[in-house]
């Protein structure tokens, strides 16, 4: 089992906030647990089987990522300074390279038939790895400027991450 990629939240006044961050981290826990069981090549599955076992892993991997991203726009939005919003776009640009690798792995442990698809999902969250590191690049230049525009700089990386992310998802389903 591979490590779960995170984005840390930032801490909320709002108790009902936090309760939610710890709902979601143990849904994105369970996820990863299925989706780890359900990626171990079976040769004893019908195509169809292996094929269901693919769409599973891939639509809740897609799911914890929206659900980290969602996330990451939360603490954008709730960052007190320009070093809360560079740390938030950072830890998003880790949890992207994470996401990469762990599709990689998935990818070789996986029947022979969704290899190919899952390649393609794997080359996707590579751009979206490398979308975060260049909003984190363009946050680190912009953190002695407005707060506003930094804060800016960091949600537009954050729905370039969520677009390639969307693009990784509907190449999955092969759309």
């Amino acid at each position: 089992m591979t490590a779960t990629p995170t984005v840390p939240a930032v801490p909320s006044k709002n108790r009902t906030d936090s309760e939610l961050d710890q709902q979601l981290d143990r849904v994105i826990k369970n996820a990863r647990e299925i989706r780890d069981s359900a990626s171990i090549a079976d040769d004893q599955l019908s195509e169809a089987e292996q094929s269901y076992r693919g769409d599973v892993v891939v639509t809740l991997a897609m799911m914890e990522y929206d659900l980290l991203l969602s996330r990451a726009a939360l603490n954008a939005h709730n960052a007190r300074g320009a070093d809360e919003l560079h740390l938030t776009v950072t830890a998003l640009a880790d949890a992207a390279r994470s996401w990469a690798d762990d599709m990689e792995v998935q990818t070789h442990l996986a029947a022979l038939d969704v290899r190919d698809r899952w390649d393609s999902v794997g080359q996707r969250l590579e751009r979206a790895a490398a979308e975060a590191r260049r909003a984190s690049t363009r946050l680190g230049e912009s953190l002695q400027g407005d707060v506003g525009e930094v804060r800016r700089i960091a949600l537009e990386g954050i729905r370039s991450v969520r677009a390639t992310l969307s693009d990784a998802l509907d190449a999955a389903r092969g759309e």
